[in-house]
């Protein structure tokens, strides 16, 4: 179950980090910080993809009480952001 889980962490670091040194190289250049955002939505978004993983490994296990517990995180982590970005 956690294979998934840590290929999923870490090609998605590794694409995220890569995105934002891409971005930052383009920024330099050309004054416009919209590729290094990108890649820091990204890796922000690479925690709750992995939890995702795990709820669906969950319930094909037949564990419902985990599975229901990762998506009530994914629910509380999603609305936390919503609610940070509809503060602004």
């Amino acid at each position: 179950m956690f294979d998934v889980v840590a290929k999923i962490l870490r090609y998605g670091a590794i694409i995220g980090l890569s995105i934002v040194i891409i971005g930052l190289i383009v920024e330099n250049l050309t004054n416009q910080s919209t590729i290094a955002i990108i890649g820091l939505y990204s890796i922000i978004s690479i925690p709750i993809i992995s939890l995702l993983a795990i709820s669906i490994q969950l319930l094909r296990e037949r564990e419902y009480l985990y599975s229901a517990l990762s998506v009530l995180t994914i629910i509380v982590i999603i609305t936390s952001i919503l609610l940070s970005i509809m503060s602004k």
